[in-house]
């Protein structure tokens, strides 16, 4: 049983923690929460979720109209077996897809154009700075 005298645990972490002035000060210095500071969101940040706001509600209620129409044209779909044919074809046409990925991938002539493929990732990895630099016109003007 610990001895009534001595100072609780809490105390001592608690005056372990605790920060002197000059180590507040350097804090302070820092400015960790200037980013938050900051506003947060722009003018284009605000227009995305209003478009998304709208689309959403205007696809719901789109649906609540057109769904009792067309229904009965998914019943009859369903009944003659379309979405299994749908179904069946596209999981077929991912499959070979995935197949010849594994193809390309094991085929012994790959390690031939391993300079090639170097070329590519790079062209892949600059490909959105080439495409955000600003073009100008040449030529002549028609």
């Amino acid at each position: 049983m610990p001895n009534p005298d001595e100072e609780p645990l809490e105390f001592w972490l608690r005056d372990a923690l605790d920060l002197d002035q000059e180590e507040r000060n350097y804090l302070a210095s820092l400015n960790l929460a200037s980013p938050w500071r900051q506003q947060s969101a722009t003018v284009t940040d605000a227009r995305w979720g209003w478009l998304a706001l709208i689309g959403v509600v205007t696809a719901f209620i789109t649906w609540s109209l057109a769904g009792p129409i067309v229904s009965a044209d998914f019943d009859f779909a369903n009944r003659v077996g379309l979405s299994t044919f749908v179904v069946t074809n596209v999981v077929e046409w991912l499959g070979r897809i995935g197949e010849t990925f594994i193809g390309v991938a094991t085929a012994p002539g790959l390690t031939l154009s391993q300079p090639l493929l170097a070329v590519v990732a790079l062209a892949v990895l600059f490909w959105p700075r080439l495409v955000a630099a600003p073009h100008f016109l040449q030529g002549v003007r028609s």
